[in-house]
């Protein structure tokens, strides 16, 4: 489900398989720069290692919520 489009939309992103918690923004950049330059089997390795189907991890986060309203009128 795409309640904002942009980046998903853009690059045909359909699922989350892979997340990381980071407490600082600087330690996330530097994590995900890092990450980027992995060859595509280390990534897919380490995708495997925590979510070895390719479950969607964010199936569920939305499942309540409909698509954004960005229309300036009052309801």
């Amino acid at each position: 489900m795409e309640i904002v489009p942009g980046f998903t939309r853009k690059y045909g992103i359909k699922q989350l398989v892979y997340y990381e918690q980071i407490e600082s923004p600087e330690t996330a950049i530097r994590r995900e720069k890092q990450v980027k330059d992995y060859a595509r089997v280390k990534k897919f390795a380490l995708i495997a290692s925590t979510n070895p189907e390719w479950h969607d991890l964010a199936e569920l986060w939305f499942a309540d919520a409909s698509p954004a309203d960005f229309s300036l009128r009052s309801k």
